[in-house]
């Protein structure tokens, strides 16, 4: 009965020396052995509002590592908003709907410790406190700022259904520091079209205004055991 046993064992031990063997001489040695990536689209799941998001966030926060029977090695949760159209900033005193040409459609979105994974270019990190005028502080890729020839200290005006206006000043322009390590399970360039901002603006300012701020919601959870 012992040497029955052991033979599975002895093949699943072999097995398993020379897959990570393969792994590491094709240069995966970061690879953890589990990810769980679970997602949310607006599209295809219906309306999320934030207290059920919270209750989904505080579950995968926990349940997972708990279940799996390992800790979590890194957790990282991404949220991302409909498009909105943006145009120049109004001038001093204007109200109303901007009547200057719509530049694009841009979004809103924010990364679990992304500040750790993004070198600045130019520029600081998005204030994590509300502005008193009520203007957003964002970052932009390298990319779009080159496309649309962006520059620090710039504002713009968002607008989303309803008429909803969001003000916006670019305060950073980033680049991923490695664009291949895991945490970027989103390429960097994915980002390009979007407004990166702080957790507390996100949850805090937009979430409340804009009626799909919770459009795109991830939450991509490593392990190794």
């Amino acid at each position: 009965v012992a040497l029955m046993c052991s033979i599975p064992l002895y093949a699943e031990g072999t097995n398993e020396k020379l897959l990570q063997e393969e792994l590491a001489s094709q240069g995966d040695e970061r690879l953890p052995r589990s990810i769980l990536f679970f997602r949310y689209l607006h599209t295809l799941g219906g309306e999320l509002d934030l207290r059920r998001y919270e209750v989904v966030d505080e579950y995968l926060a926990q349940a997972p590592a708990s279940l799996l029977g390992f800790p979590m090695q890194q957790s990282t949760r991404y949220v991302r908003s409909d498009t909105l159209k943006l145009f120049p900033a109004q001038a001093e005193g204007q109200a109303g709907i901007p009547r200057g040409e719509q530049i694009d459609y841009f979004s809103f979105a924010y990364m679990e410790d992304v500040e750790a994974h993004i070198e600045l270019l130019a520029g600081n990190l998005p204030s994590r406190h509300p502005d008193p005028d009520g203007v957003v502080e964002v970052l932009v890729t390298e990319d779009t700022a080159r496309e649309y020839a962006f520059k620090v200290g710039e504002s713009f005006v968002t607008v989303a259904e309803e008429d909803i206006q969001i003000p916006v000043r670019i305060v950073g322009i980033w680049q991923a520091k490695d664009p291949e390590e895991m945490y970027w399970f989103y390429a960097p360039r994915s980002f390009n079209g979007a407004f990166v901002v702080s957790r507390e603006t996100y949850f805090g300012t937009l979430v409340p205004r804009l009626p799909e701020a919770l459009n795109n919601c991830v939450w991509h959870l490593l392990f190794n055991p």
